[in-house]
């Protein structure tokens, strides 16, 4: 009976262990998974911090920054046509310039030239700098591009025009002699740009003044061949000499015929004066009609058909005069226009070279990745949270 006790008791308390050691393990392994899954993954908040402090620390390559501002600049103001809308807003010609000015040193154009003349391909992706900031030696034409416009900004001032760049090197040297070129690049650029739209703008009037000049070349050749052909120099001063000749005539053929009639009234017909009267007065209408056949007939032409050619030809002269004028005048207002529309580049602030590294700003860049991760973290264990309440329920 008593064994039969003590085999009864011994059992209920085995069984008693078992429940209590289910119940802790119930009780105290969740609270080690919490444990270990919140530890463990602020833990690795910790190590990725760490291994970017020790990034920027210990391999991050120095990068330095030069600096220049400049102005594109007409060379003189283009006149009073600038509304007071554009002039408010600061959308006139000089702010189109500099924003062309901008788009050119962003574009792949600059980037060929800047690597021909300073090897930047070759400065940054040197190995010399961390595998991380350098320009891969693979890298795209594009890649290229979006590394260079990263490490080369360009601001624009609203207010006055002025485009600040910025060039970041890993070398000082380097970053100085980069911008330099950019900006020498800039300066012909703008400098060509100018001088295309007045070489155009002058050609076309030199275009326009050669076709007047040889316009008038020709007039002038017609009218001499005309004088030349006909052996006269101006119809109309012939045919207005004639015509006083013919004038003249006619006034003494008057005089004349008023003598015949007195002399008739008292002079027998065959009297010697009256005989002279009349064959002065046959002499005289004869002359007359050959004069007046010179103006109306001739063997090289009528006097009158020439006077219309010439007086043709004559207005033809005058309009290739006047045309030809005019194109000297237009000629010399294009030139003078051309030159008022020429731009240049100012240098507000020259290239300097940079005596501090203003990049990686480790600092700032390593308060931001722990906030940046924390709140990470944060996120992350209450969706973990929220999944859990949603499983129990």
């Amino acid at each position: 009976m008593m064994s039969s006790l003590e085999k009864l008791k011994g059992a209920v308390a085995q069984r008693l262990d078992r429940r209590g050691e289910t119940a802790l393990r119930r009780s105290v392994v969740p609270d080690i998974r919490r444990r270990m899954i919140g530890l463990g993954s602020y833990r690795w908040v910790l190590v990725l911090f760490a291994i970017a402090a020790f990034y920027y620390v210990a391999m991050a390559s120095n990068r330095y920054v030069a600096v220049a501002g400049v102005y594109v600049k007409a060379s003189q103001s283009e006149g009073g046509d600038v509304s007071q809308i554009g002039l408010l807003s600061g959308l006139g010609s000089n702010h189109q310039d500099s924003t062309l000015l901008q788009d050119f040193i962003h574009s792949q154009d600059m980037l060929r030239k800047l690597d021909e003349k300073v090897g930047l391909r070759a400065h940054y992706s040197s190995r010399d700098w961390d595998f991380i900031s350098r320009l891969d030696d693979d890298a795209t034409v594009e890649d290229f591009l979006q590394y260079y416009q990263d490490h080369v900004t360009v601001q624009l001032s609203g207010d006055s025009g002025v485009l600040t760049v910025e060039v970041q090197g890993f070398d000082r040297d380097a970053a100085l002699l980069i911008l330099q070129t950019i900006i020498a690049e800039a300066e012909t650029f703008i400098n060509d740009v100018g001088h295309q739209v007045a070489r155009a703008e002058i050609d076309f009037v030199e275009g326009e003044m050669k076709r007047a000049q040889e316009r008038l070349n020709a007039a002038r050749e017609r009218m001499l061949d005309f004088q030349s052909t006909n052996k006269i120099i101006s119809p109309v001063v012939s045919g207005q000499a004639l015509q006083g000749v013919v004038n003249e005539l006619s006034a003494q053929l008057v005089q004349l015929k008023a003598e015949e009639r007195a002399y008739a009234d008292y002079l027998n017909d065959d009297a010697t004066q009256l005989i002279s009267t009349r064959n002065r007065i046959a002499a005289i209408e004869a002359q007359i009609e050959a004069e007046k056949a010179k103006l109306t007939s001739g063997a090289e032409g009528a006097l009158n058909e020439l006077t219309a050619d010439y007086q043709e030809m004559e207005i033809d002269l005058q309009l290739a005069t006047n045309i030809y004028q005019a194109t000297l005048v237009g000629y010399e207002k294009a030139r003078v226009e051309a030159y008022r529309k020429l731009k240049h580049l100012v240098v507000v602030q020259a290239p300097a070279r940079p005596d501090e590294a203003l990049y990686p700003r480790i600092l700032y860049n390593l308060t931001t990745l722990f906030v940046l991760l924390s709140l990470a973290y944060g996120i992350i264990m209450m969706t973990i949270a929220t999944i859990r309440e949603h499983r129990d329920v």
